[in-house]
């Protein structure tokens, strides 16, 4: 007689599901504010806004894009080694919430203060939750095979915040007053720093660094595989850049594009123009569960392609969107009002493209890191996003300069070129990982 044993898949722990509307939540601020952000520094004074041409006005924005995704860093930096992650996410939170809020009060004290703050909030708190998701799912807690599918997972409370933030501070902000949107994402802030203490009970489970008598990290020494773990992660990292600051252009130059020829009136109604960057956490929601599950049943088969191609098929990926809006700037210049579907296809493209680097890139990180580094190298990853997030908001301000057809023909030229470069490097890259 035989014995068939059937081996369980460990389930997601109670704890995802904290973090999820932590990040959620925060997310909702972040994103409500940056939707609106460009559109408030070149709104006329008249009209509740600051004035700017621009040029000055995608030059702010994109320092502090980067600035956001530089500083974590840092931020990783100080986790590591001196506060723990849970004391840096707890911190960095309530700085950003007293940044949030400090933008909803007018003049250009509050609203510098507000800024700063919120950059040196988030180099705190974003390193250090992604972190601590990797921290959860490792093979000490016996969940790393489902690592990949919780970052997907986490993505997507990324992208429901991002929804309802740009979709309630866009709406506020545009009908109403420009700081009530900036209010609103405060008072989301503060509803992430609650959910985030809530979860204390469960995070003592899985995460030990929280624990008192480990809150001081010792030193690593990093071995020569640890090296190029670091090596491979800086360098993927870096090749992101070029994503990313094509990535930028829905946030960017694409509203200003819609601001011009985008037809937005549906139903009698003129939708908000800031929604328009809302297709993409629209799709995130829809699309990111059913790639995580693809993920899954691939790692489970063997099959499961590696972090190259999935990176290089982004980039060629997103070049498809940027020659829909190729075909979109033949149809301007016949003085042709858009339909918003075809920004639909345009967000609807860039999405499937955000999902094959971005939480990916996320559970790369958390699975490549050498103990003692994960935060740190976390916040490399994300200076990588503060590059091409500072690049693509700055160079936005030329699409009227270049034209709509060179300019968005350009992107999907160098999108397809980083592509094609990233497999010819395939071979090289995977041998620095071959033990």
């Amino acid at each position: 007689m035989s014995t068939t044993i059937k081996l369980q898949t460990p389930k997601h722990p109670k704890i995802l599901i904290y973090l999820f509307l932590t990040e959620m939540w925060e997310r909702f601020s972040y994103y409500g504010m940056s939707a609106i952000l460009l559109l408030y520094l070149k709104a006329a004074i008249d009209k509740g806004g600051l004035g700017l041409n621009v040029e000055a006005a995608t030059q702010i924005t994109g320092s502090y894009k980067g600035l956001v995704y530089l500083t974590p860093i840092i931020g990783g930096l100080l986790a590591d080694k001196v506060l723990g992650r849970y004391w840096a996410i707890l911190i960095g939170a309530s700085l950003m919430a007293f940044g949030h809020l400090s933008l909803a009060f007018t003049g250009l004290f509050y609203f510098y203060l507000g800024l700063g703050l919120l950059v040196l909030g988030n180099g705190l708190f974003k390193p250090n939750i992604s972190a601590l998701v990797g921290e959860i799912y490792s093979p000490e807690n016996n969940l790393n095979e489902l690592r990949e599918s919780a970052f997907t997972i986490f993505y997507m409370g990324v992208n429901v915040g991002a929804f309802f933030g740009i979709a309630t501070c866009g709406y506020l902000a545009e009908k109403i007053g420009w700081h009530y949107g900036f209010g609103i994402a405060g008072l989301g802030m503060c509803i992430g720093i609650i959910i985030f203490l809530l979860a204390q009970t469960e995070l003592r489970k899985y995460v030990h660094s929280i624990k008192k008598e480990e809150t001081k990290l010792t030193k690593t020494h990093l071995t020569p595989l640890d090296k190029k773990k670091i090596l491979y992660i800086t360098i993927m990292s870096i090749f992101t850049v070029i994503f990313w600051m094509a990535w930028e252009q829905g946030s960017s130059s694409l509203v200003l594009f819609a601001e011009k020829h985008a037809d937005l009136n549906m139903f009698n109604w003129q939708m908000p123009v800031s929604w328009v960057q809302n297709f993409n956490s629209f799709f995130i929601i829809f699309l990111g569960l059913p790639l995580s599950r693809i993920w899954v049943n691939l790692e489970h088969k063997g099959k499961n392609p590696d972090n190259i191609i999935k990176f290089g098929f982004s980039t060629i990926i997103l070049s498809i969107a940027f020659i829909v809006m190729i075909f979109c700037s033949y149809l301007v210049g016949g003085n042709v009002a858009l339909p918003i579907w075809m920004f639909v296809v345009f967000y609807l493209i860039l999405t499937i493209a955000e999902l094959f680097v971005s939480p990916i890139g996320l559970s790369m990180v958390a699975k490549l890191a050498p103990q003692g580094y994960e935060s740190t190298l976390m916040g490399v990853w994300l200076g990588a996003i503060a590059l091409g997030f500072y690049l693509g908001s700055v160079t936005s301000a030329y699409i009227e300069t270049v034209g709509y057809f060179l300019y968005f023909g350009g992107f999907a030229v160098v999108l397809l070129l980083a592509g094609f470069a990233l497999f010819s490097l395939r071979k090289t890259l995977n041998n620095m990982l071959r033990d």
